[in-house]
């Protein structure tokens, strides 16, 4: 299922925790989770009649029919997920933003995960596979309101070696990874890596952590997948890593992530609460 970003407010969704209601199992992992890895878990509105309904309509081979067991291995997938993100990029988003992954019935028709920016929201839907491409989603936002997104998209945009994004018709440049075509050349991770910059960014940290063996084929055979593979993981591991987590706290609080901060220079920059605004000093 193909997945998407939305910013909007979570306002509408009745949110129901696991605390005091799950079956001991799913109590149980989900503190496990929550104190691993620093976010909370929820489970929106789901009753036994709206997942059986949802059943009855997406059911497939290998999907629990159950609504417990629905909730317990999506969060088996999401303690399995977790675990191939580097820790040191957990815990410093864990520090920086509060993130709530919100298990559900109702992300959509074509998504398997959506990423709310507005309330920093991860909807997990079907096997909750979706997890590390929105994650990635959430790391961009990250880097946009450390460096700035015109920073950001200027050296993205430059290893795509001229080719544009097409809302995600394919075409040049693209790699499928279902049948191995493309290889050689790769700028994008997939056809939906061609929708836009966001989608891009999120197949691409998806390609880093869940197949490695891809990622080495692009650094050996030179292709700008593996220098925008390389680009990202030092974005994280170092530009990220090492800025104040406040101006990340901020942006998230505020949804403001487009302050070119590279521009500031070595003076660094301030937050101004009156105007929800950063300026350099």
């Amino acid at each position: 299922m193909k997945r998407r970003v939305l910013s909007m407010l979570l306002a509408a969704l009745l949110i129901v925790s696991l605390m005091g209601t799950a079956p001991p199992a799913q109590e149980e992992l989900r503190r496990e989770l929550e104190e691993a890895y620093g976010f909370s878990l929820l489970v929106d509105g789901i009753t036994e009649k709206s997942f059986h309904t949802f059943y009855d309509r997406y059911g497939y081979s290998g999907l629990p029919n159950s609504l417990d067991a629905y909730v317990l291995n999506i969060m088996q997938t999401v303690k399995k997920l977790f675990a191939a993100i580097p820790p040191e990029i957990v815990q410093y988003m864990a520090r920086a933003a509060d993130l709530t992954i919100l298990v559900s019935i109702d992300a959509g028709e074509e998504a398997d995960g959506l990423y709310y920016v507005d309330t920093n929201t991860i909807c997990l839907m079907y096997e909750g596979n979706a997890l590390v491409h929105e994650y990635g989603h959430m790391l961009h936002y990250a880097l946009l309101s450390v460096i700035g997104e015109a920073s950001f998209e200027r050296q993205w945009t430059a290893l795509n070696q001229g080719i544009g994004y097409n809302n995600g018709r394919g075409g040049q440049g693209v790699y499928d990874h279902d049948t191995g075509m493309g290889a050689d050349g790769a700028v994008f991770y997939g056809n939906y890596a061609t929708v836009d910059m966001f989608e891009d960014v999120a197949e691409t940290f998806w390609m880093m952590t869940e197949r490695p063996a891809d990622l080495q084929q692009f650094i050996a055979n030179g292709a700008p997948l593996g220098q925008k593979a390389a680009l990202l993981d030092t974005l994280l591991k170092v530009t990220l890593l090492e800025a104040d987590s406040a101006l990340v706290t901020q942006a998230f609080a505020t949804g403001h992530f487009g302050f070119d901060y590279a521009d500031c220079a070595e003076d660094g920059a301030w937050y101004c609460e009156e105007c929800e605004e950063w300026h350099c000093y």
